[in-house]
């Protein structure tokens, strides 16, 4: 198959006329108030604490850190 033979479907008027896929819009389900009445009510009562337990013991390791740093400071007689 040539060039030639894509001719008729190389031109504007035929790149219009070919189907475009669906954007996220138009591909949604249609979904009961009810169902969305429950998702909404599962996401408010949804709370990150695994998050909030790693971010706390990540910022004590931090403050630990930075504390023996000044500590062997303190030993080493640095004060300036």
């Amino acid at each position: 198959m040539g060039f030639r033979a894509l001719g008729p479907y190389l031109t504007s008027g035929a790149l219009e006329s070919m189907p475009r896929p669906l954007s996220t819009r138009e591909n949604k389900r249609v979904s009961s108030p009810d169902a969305d009445l429950d998702a909404a009510q599962e996401e408010e009562h949804f709370k990150p604490t695994g998050t909030l337990f790693l971010l706390a013991i990540f910022v004590v390791l931090l403050v630990l850190l930075w504390f023996s740093v000044y500590a062997i400071l303190l030993s080493r007689g640095v004060t300036t």
